[in-house]
C-alpha cells in the first residue's frame, strides 16, 4: 500500500507543484529540500464482521509537511489534504475511502544544523484498504 500511496501523491498536481517529488516513508532525509512530506503508520485496525476478516484494515498514517516557513507548511498541508480525501483505488490493493482525522501544528519546529528552522503541520489520515 506504500508503494501506491507513495506514487499518488507524488502524482498530484497541486502538491506536486509545492513539493516536487519529496514525499518520503518514515524519515527525511538529512538536508533535504523543503517543502517536502514525510509520513509513518501509527496504527492498523482490521476491519471484520460476522463472517469473519473481510481483507480490509483501516490504517491511520501521520504525515508530517516540514518547510522553511509556516506559510508554506500550511500551504503543503492544504494541498496534501485534498490529495489524500480523493485517494480511493478500485484496483488491487483496493483503496475504500480515506478521511482526514485532525491537522495540527507540531509542538516545536525543528532546526537543522545546516539549513536552519523549519517548521511542521501535521496531517493524520484513516485509509481503509484492502491488504
Amino acid at each position: 500500500m506504500i508503494t501506491y500511496l507513495v506514487s499518488y501523491l507524488k502524482a498530484d498536481g497541486p502538491l506536486v507543484a509545492l513539493i516536487g517529488t519529496r514525499v518520503w516513508s518514515n524519515i527525511l532525509p538529512q538536508g533535504s529540500t523543503l517543502p517536502a512530506v514525510v509520513f509513518q503508520q501509527i496504527s492498523r485496525v482490521p476491519v471484520h464482521h460476522r463472517s469473519g476478516p473481510d481483507g480490509l484494515a483501516t490504517v491511520r498514517y501521520q504525515f508530517a509537511c516540514d518547510a522553511r516557513s509556516i506559510a508554506a507548511a500550511q500551504q503543503t498541508a492544504d494541498a496534501l489534504i485534498v490529495a489524500l480525501q480523493a485517494f480511493k483505488r478500485s484496483s488491487a490493493p483496493r483503496v475504500s475511502v480515506t478521511w482526514v482525522e485532525s491537522v495540527s501544528d507540531d509542538v516545536e519546529p525543528g532546526y537543522d544544523a545546516v539549513y536552519g528552522d523549519y517548521f511542521r503541520k501535521l496531517v493524520d489520515a484513516l485509509i481503509q484498504h484492502e491488504e
